[in-house]
């Protein structure tokens, strides 16, 4: 029901004629969800996700907590049209042991790349003043999507994509070649994508070097996503510059 709420969201948006960079204009979706993957081609699941990837939505879901057992990979997450994120802890930069891991039933490397997710400040159920530490993808996930969505923006505007054409068809594994120019591991990973990391985290461990100094604790986990968030953003615009001069040069 969610993802179809998107979806209506989406046709309204059009027939209203709204520009994507509206806000009312859904360009993202994020599923911190997941359920074993039953490799069955009319899920629910699976089915709604197909239709909202005919649309220039992104769609990203949480990998799950499966891990470090092999084949853990969750549905949305296993599905080919979805970007699968897990999670790596902030200090030291690694992996998180209980991030699923790949291979999916299909035989896909999975999950397509990491992203903070451990030691997350986050509000709380208790009451309203309340907040909570909390680990796992559905955290990772989201963080990783609003990241995602300036990279996408960033090829859209070195001329890659129309708008027309923003997400809408694109299967991420075409795109992963790309990002992992602009993603690392830790130095005992594969160089290659693995099912552990994928291509790894957009920018290595850059944003948690770049908030040592911010203080630990509450103020730390609080700054943490936001700077990573930013770096993305503004090494994808850098990146999109080089590849209109790319253009403009061929």
């Amino acid at each position: 029901m969610g993802i179809e709420h998107v979806i209506a969201k989406h046709e309204e948006a059009v027939a209203a004629g709204l520009p994507n960079e509206d806000p009312m204009y859904p360009q993202a979706m994020n599923l911190s969800l997941g359920t074993p993957d039953d490799d069955d081609p009319d899920n629910p699941i699976r089915a709604a996700v197909l239709a909202a990837f005919q649309r220039p939505i992104g769609i990203y879901a949480a990998a799950g907590n499966g891990g470090p057992s092999p084949g853990t990979i969750l549905l949305p997450a296993s599905m080919e049209e979805v970007w699968a994120t897990g999670a790596i802890t902030l200090d030291p930069f690694y992996i998180w042991p209980q991030s699923s891991r790949g291979p999916t039933r299909e035989g896909l490397v999975k999950p397509d790349m990491v992203f903070y997710g451990v030691n997350i400040l986050t509000a709380s159920a208790k009451g309203d003043a309340d907040f909570e530490v909390k680990a796992g993808t559905s955290f990772s996930s989201p963080l990783l999507a609003a990241g995602g969505g300036l990279w996408m923006e960033a090829l859209n505007r070195a001329g890659l994509q129309t708008r027309e054409q923003k997400y809408a068809g694109i299967h991420p594994r075409a795109l992963l070649p790309l990002l992992a120019l602009a993603c690392r591991k830790p130095q005992d990973a594969p160089i290659a994508m693995d099912n552990a990391y994928g291509v790894g985290q957009p920018f290595g461990d850059l944003a948690g070097r770049l908030v040592s100094g911010a203080g630990a604790g509450a103020a730390g986990a609080m700054m943490e996503p936001v700077t990573q968030i930013m770096t993305f953003g503004m090494v994808a615009t850098l990146m999109s510059g080089f590849m209109r001069s790319l253009r403009a040069g061929a």
